[in-house]
């Protein structure tokens, strides 16, 4: 199991976050700490999953419930650059057909 870092930047005004290692249960609630902290209204926050090796269904609900609170909002969440891995997660789960990925970096 790699350990979980979350690094949150902010840069020109957009709100980013970085995940690097294993997105499971036993992590997910430092992401869902940082993403909450992030809500406001028309907010668009990037979350660049390239680094994340794996992710279960904890990490899945923590990106769901993000997006669905960023909505609500009037704003957006984005996920950038996921490993193949996550990529085939978010496929599985659907979420690729509800939540925008970019392809490169910013």
């Amino acid at each position: 199991m790699v350990p979980l870092g979350v690094t949150t930047t902010v840069s020109n005004g957009l709100h980013m976050v970085t995940v690097r290692g294993d997105l499971d249960c036993a992590t997910a609630p430092r992401l869902r700490a940082a993403l909450e902290g992030m809500d406001a209204p028309g907010r668009t926050v990037l979350i660049d999953l390239s680094a994340t090796d794996f992710m279960d269904c904890a990490g899945v609900g923590v990106l769901a419930a993000s997006h669905r609170r960023l909505r609500d909002l009037g704003g957006e969440l984005v996920l950038e650059a996921p490993s193949e891995p996550v990529r085939r997660v978010l496929d599985l789960t659907g979420l690729l057909d509800v939540i925008t990925v970019a392809a490169g970096a910013v």
